[in-house]
């Protein structure tokens, strides 16, 4: 299961993006975007494409985990 890391947002903020507009430029849904911020699991397929928008590297701000567990710096309450 891949999960953002709180830096996710920080990333997004640091290159000028709204939610709205990151899914956009990512060809991605709003929801998508939102829950990926909450803590919610992302496809492999659209964690590649946020990385390519944001121009970082995948580990910046992404991690994966086993199913079931929290990991340091998962978003999400």
């Amino acid at each position: 299961m891949i999960k953002a890391k709180s830096s996710f947002m920080e990333a997004r903020l640091k290159a000028g993006f709204s939610m709205r507009e990151l899914a956009g430029a990512a060809g991605i849904s709003y929801g998508a975007v939102f829950h990926i911020e909450h803590g919610k699991s992302v496809m492999p397929k659209s964690a590649r494409k946020l990385c390519e928008v944001l121009g970082v590297e995948f580990d910046e701000v992404f991690m994966i985990v086993k199913k079931g567990r929290k990991a340091d710096g998962e978003t999400g309450l």
